[in-house]
């Protein structure tokens, strides 16, 4: 679970960072109200939370500020196209995004920079569900070769009974 930042060392492995999505909810209290009662955390399948890459689409068009402080960014103009994939613009830089519910493949990959060829981006980030290690390897090498590509896999949890939150990493 990484967040393969373009630029750095070829060999150099980042720091994973987790960061929730979503208001945390405030600790239930016990019947007597005189402590708080706590919950398990437990993960909770991506498939689970979106059924189809449409309704994850839905839902990242209103949440893409989200990315913001995970990638230093800031996305304006957000535009749909397709059926999980987006165009913005970060500062003066052309952003393509490119999401995907299931495991890394060979095809969503070959996707991501076919369409950033397209749209002249300057930046492409590949939102995904689970990164296989020789697509994360393939990013890495990728940015230690002068491309700006983000990797950003997306992970959903509950506490208990609680309402189910967004990290990503």
């Amino acid at each position: 679970m990484e967040k393969l930042i373009p630029g750095g060392a070829a060999n150099e492995i980042p720091t994973p960072i987790k960061t929730p999505i979503g208001k945390p909810e405030p600790p239930k209290m016990s019947p007597d109200k005189s402590k708080p009662t706590f919950g398990l955390l437990k993960e909770v399948p991506i498939d689970e939370v979106w059924s189809a890459d449409g309704d994850f689409a839905d839902w990242f068009t209103d949440n893409v500020k989200m990315l913001d402080a995970a990638l230093g960014m800031t996305f304006m103009d957000v535009q749909k196209f397709g059926k999980g994939d987006f165009t913005a613009t970060a500062g003066k830089k052309t952003v393509l995004i490119e999401t995907q519910l299931t495991q890394t493949n060979n095809h969503n990959l070959g996707r991501l920079l076919v369409h950033a060829t397209e749209h002249a981006a300057n930046v492409a980030v590949w939102v995904v569900a689970n990164a296989r290690s020789e697509h994360k390897a393939t990013v890495r090498w990728m940015n230690a070769n002068g491309n700006a590509i983000y990797l950003v896999e997306l992970h959903s949890y509950k506490v208990g009974d609680s309402m189910r939150q967004i990290s990503r990493s």
